[in-house]
């Protein structure tokens, strides 16, 4: 069925007489419509069919042909398995599950916006929302660079549920987060939650990653919402691209771009005195030791910094940017153990 949706542009429902076919002898989708009554098709051409409605499109009146309407449907899937998407990962071979949903939706409906409760607005605001989880999301799935790298399972009413590559679902929830932002004119009361889990192996089962990530949803939901969790830790919107603009400068100076001239990098070891530096913060907040240790992490990076990029002034401002993103204050920020291990992600490299 899926291979047939991929390249559908309408759906054909014909009444045919039942079959009496058993569960048994299922073989194809249509065959257990077959079983109901229906004749019930994904098609890309369309053959006259008196009932055949057009899939995401509003233009089903034409001189030619009365179609019986429109359906809106968000469904894609690239041409690929789910190891492939996991291989179009940058760094580790990963693929990972993502959830969103709207939040306070039952608050929003019971209490309307601004005060207004009446049927016909809230049966309004509900197709909307249904209107955009069906044509929107799609449209961000299909966009260049998201093709082989996604694949969205379901989204509709209010909620979806999206399987990709590991490295690409960070950015494709903050498309979708942006995106809805606009659509809902920055109205401060609607707003998106999502939760992404990193499937342990590329075998993985979907629907255990399907719950996990749903799981990974609730943590975003607790207390103040609006947030989306990833690496297990629930982050406002802003946060993750502000982690996001950091995990770019540790990838820069660890694994510069191939046409870089110099060639100068810092090895690996950055990561490792910079998660160190993150678990000292984490001992001083469990009373564990007595007094912050961040002069260890200054100095280091400085050795660094001497001993790989002296030559490198680019490379130096890099280094010298990160430095004032990690410590503000004589003080590591918040989370930004997220950020270290996402570069540390990105910059695996897998034989």
């Amino acid at each position: 069925m899926s291979a047939e949706i991929r390249r559908a542009k309408y759906i054909e429902i014909h009444k045919i007489e039942k079959t009496g076919r058993i569960l048994e002898g299922i073989r194809r989708y249509s065959d257990i419509f077959e079983v109901l009554g229906y004749n019930y098709r994904f098609v890309s051409e369309y053959s006259g069919y008196p009932v055949s409605l057009v899939l995401n499109s509003v233009k089903f009146l034409s001189e030619d042909n009365l179609f019986a309407g429109f359906r809106m449907e968000s469904f894609y899937s690239p041409e690929g398995t789910l190891e492939d998407i996991a291989n179009s990962s940058d760094g580790i071979k990963k693929w990972g599950a993502l959830r969103m949903d709207v939040d306070n939706l039952s608050t929003i409906f019971k209490e309307g916006l601004g005060g207004n409760t009446s049927i016909s607005r809230i049966n309004m605001l509900s197709y909307l929302l249904s209107f955009f989880f069906s044509v929107q999301i799609k449209k961000i799935a299909e966009e260049e660079g998201n093709r082989d790298k996604i694949c969205v399972v379901y989204s509709g009413g209010d909620d979806l549920f999206i399987l990709g590559s590991w490295s690409y679902l960070p950015y494709v929830a903050v498309s979708i987060n942006d995106s809805f932002r606009d659509f809902v004119s920055q109205h401060p009361r609607i707003t998106l939650s999502g939760g992404i889990y990193l499937a342990p192996d590329k075998k993985f089962p979907v629907y255990q990653a399907a719950r996990e990530s749903g799981e990974e949803l609730k943590k975003a939901k607790k207390g103040i919402k609006n947030k989306i969790t990833f690496f297990e830790t629930p982050l406002l919107w802003e946060e993750l691209k502000e982690l996001s603009k950091i995990k770019d400068k540790i990838v820069g100076l660890i694994k510069p771009e191939k046409d870089d001239a110099l060639d100068t990098k810092m090895p690996r070891a950055l990561l490792t005195m910079l998660y160190s530096s993150w678990k000292d913060k984490l001992l001083i907040e469990q009373k564990k030791i007595s007094m912050s240790r961040i002069w260890r992490l200054l100095y280091g990076l400085r050795r660094l910094v001497n001993r790989y990029l002296k030559d490198d002034e680019s490379r130096m401002k890099l280094a010298q940017e990160l430095r004032d993103d990690f410590i503000v204050n004589l003080e590591l920020k918040q989370n930004l153990d997220i950020a270290v291990r996402w570069a540390d992600y990105l910059t695996r490299e897998e034989k």
